[in-house]
Protein backbone atom coordinates (compact mmCIF):
# COMPACT_ATOMS: atom_id res chain seq x y z
CA UNK A 1 0.00 0.00 0.00
CA UNK A 2 1.42 3.47 -0.81
CA UNK A 3 0.92 6.75 0.39
CA UNK A 4 -1.00 7.84 -2.73
CA UNK A 5 -3.38 4.56 -2.44
CA UNK A 6 -3.83 5.15 1.71
CA UNK A 7 -4.60 8.96 0.82
CA UNK A 8 -7.08 7.42 -1.54
CA UNK A 9 -8.86 5.18 0.96
CA UNK A 10 -8.85 8.61 3.50
CA UNK A 11 -10.74 10.76 0.69
CA UNK A 12 -13.17 7.64 -0.19
CA UNK A 13 -16.62 8.87 0.90
CA UNK A 14 -18.11 5.52 1.76
CA UNK A 15 -14.93 4.68 4.06
CA UNK A 16 -15.24 8.33 5.68
CA UNK A 17 -18.74 7.69 6.15
CA UNK A 18 -17.91 3.99 7.88
CA UNK A 19 -15.70 5.46 9.78
CA UNK A 20 -17.93 8.17 11.36
CA UNK A 21 -20.25 5.75 12.37
CA UNK A 22 -17.54 3.80 14.24
CA UNK A 23 -16.14 7.53 15.88
CA UNK A 24 -19.59 8.54 16.76
CA UNK A 25 -19.95 4.58 18.43
CA UNK A 26 -17.40 5.00 20.43
CA UNK A 27 -17.63 8.78 22.02
CA UNK A 28 -21.44 7.20 22.78
CA UNK A 29 -19.99 4.88 24.59
CA UNK A 30 -17.17 7.09 26.13
CA UNK A 31 -20.12 9.06 27.17
CA UNK A 32 -21.38 6.01 28.91
CA UNK A 33 -18.62 4.44 30.70
CA UNK A 34 -17.51 4.14 34.43
CA UNK A 35 -14.79 6.63 34.89
CA UNK A 36 -13.26 4.00 37.79
CA UNK A 37 -9.88 3.72 37.56
CA UNK A 38 -8.88 6.61 35.79
CA UNK A 39 -7.68 9.82 36.71
CA UNK A 40 -10.07 12.51 36.62
CA UNK A 41 -7.94 14.72 34.05
CA UNK A 42 -8.14 10.97 31.64
CA UNK A 43 -11.68 10.74 32.18
CA UNK A 44 -12.46 14.26 31.75
CA UNK A 45 -10.33 14.49 28.62
CA UNK A 46 -12.24 11.06 27.34
CA UNK A 47 -15.87 12.86 27.89
CA UNK A 48 -14.84 16.56 26.34
CA UNK A 49 -14.28 14.63 23.02
CA UNK A 50 -16.39 12.05 23.19
CA UNK A 51 -19.58 15.02 23.71
CA UNK A 52 -17.72 17.60 21.09
CA UNK A 53 -17.83 14.36 18.71
CA UNK A 54 -21.66 13.75 19.27
CA UNK A 55 -22.46 18.00 18.46
CA UNK A 56 -20.22 17.55 15.34
CA UNK A 57 -19.47 14.06 13.75
CA UNK A 58 -18.29 15.05 10.66
CA UNK A 59 -15.16 17.34 11.71
CA UNK A 60 -14.22 14.72 14.25
CA UNK A 61 -14.68 11.82 11.98
CA UNK A 62 -12.48 13.98 9.23
CA UNK A 63 -9.79 13.90 11.46
CA UNK A 64 -10.36 10.19 12.90
CA UNK A 65 -9.94 8.96 9.49
CA UNK A 66 -6.07 9.53 9.07
CA UNK A 67 -4.97 7.83 12.14
CA UNK A 68 -7.69 4.63 10.94
CA UNK A 69 -5.86 4.62 8.07
CA UNK A 70 -2.58 4.71 9.39
CA UNK A 71 -3.44 1.23 10.74
CA UNK A 72 -1.80 -1.16 8.09
CA UNK A 73 -4.01 -4.16 8.61
CA UNK A 74 -6.86 -1.51 7.57
CA UNK A 75 -4.66 0.39 4.27
CA UNK A 76 -4.11 -3.02 3.36
CA UNK A 77 -7.79 -4.56 3.29
CA UNK A 78 -9.26 -0.57 2.06
CA UNK A 79 -12.64 -0.82 1.32
CA UNK A 80 -12.98 -3.99 2.75
CA UNK A 81 -12.00 -3.57 6.23
CA UNK A 82 -14.51 -4.82 8.46
CA UNK A 83 -16.47 -2.79 10.36
CA UNK A 84 -14.61 -4.33 13.70
CA UNK A 85 -11.47 -3.02 12.97
CA UNK A 86 -12.44 0.39 11.88
CA UNK A 87 -14.04 0.07 15.41
CA UNK A 88 -11.20 -1.29 17.39
CA UNK A 89 -8.69 1.42 15.42
CA UNK A 90 -11.00 4.62 16.62
CA UNK A 91 -10.62 3.07 20.26
CA UNK A 92 -7.39 2.48 19.81
CA UNK A 93 -6.55 6.14 19.49
CA UNK A 94 -9.53 7.84 21.26
CA UNK A 95 -7.08 8.16 24.22
CA UNK A 96 -4.52 10.43 21.66
CA UNK A 97 -7.27 11.92 19.97
CA UNK A 98 -8.59 13.41 23.54
CA UNK A 99 -5.04 14.71 24.11
CA UNK A 100 -4.19 11.99 27.18
CA UNK A 101 -0.76 12.60 28.41
CA UNK A 102 0.95 9.59 30.30
CA UNK A 103 0.17 11.91 33.70
CA UNK A 104 -2.85 12.10 32.88
CA UNK A 105 -2.93 7.88 33.10
CA UNK A 106 -1.71 7.87 36.75
CA UNK A 107 -4.74 6.98 38.89
CA UNK A 108 -2.72 7.82 42.08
Amino acid sequence: MTYLNTADLADAASFRTRVKVAVVTAAANVVHEDPTGMSQSHADKRAVLARSILADPATYAALFVWPVVANVSIATSGLDSSDGDLAYQVSAVFDAMAGVTPQDLATT
